[in-house]
């Protein structure tokens, strides 16, 4: 349906124009949010059957030059979610995939759960040349993507 490959795009006047969701996507226009959890079909060598496991959606956003890939998960079917978002940073060598399993018990006891590959890692893109690597230069290019991703009002513990 060509309708489901359409966004609205946010206009400054009274008039929207149509793009592409892909072309949304990359220049930022519209967020794609997980609305409901995710589920992987796993084969269980035990019972021999296949099983639903919670899991998290890929997704990504453009932010701070960067385009940003992350895995987000959402409260199990039947939790009662919870205020706080979760934020899970990995180190140097690592990406969002690391967090999966702690993602998944976070996600059972009501917490939505944000994992970004960070700049240089998994599917987030090589920052530019003039990027130092320094800790001040990621905690910059994190503040970006929690900005564009929607949950920079997170608070310091």
């Amino acid at each position: 349906c060509m309708a489901s490959k359409m966004a609205v795009a946010p206009s400054r006047g009274a008039l929207a124009r149509k793009t592409s969701v892909k072309t949304a996507r990359r220049t930022g226009l519209i967020r794609v949010r997980a609305v409901g959890p995710a589920y992987d079909e796993v084969f269980d060598g035990t019972t021999g059957q296949m099983e639903k496991v919670l899991s998290q959606s890929v997704e990504s956003l453009s932010a701070g030059g960067l385009e940003w890939s992350y895995r987000v998960g959402v409260p199990e079917e039947g939790t009662e979610a919870k205020p706080t978002k979760v934020i899970m940073v990995h180190g140097a060598g690592l990406n969002s995939f690391t967090y999966n399993k702690l993602s998944r018990e976070l996600q059972t006891q009501g917490y939505t759960v944000y994992a970004p590959d960070m700049p240089g890692h998994g599917a987030t893109s090589k920052p530019s040349s003039g990027f130092d690597y320094s800790a001040s230069a990621y905690m910059s290019a994190l503040e970006a993507f929690m900005t564009a991703a929607g949950i920079a009002d997170v608070e310091d513990p």
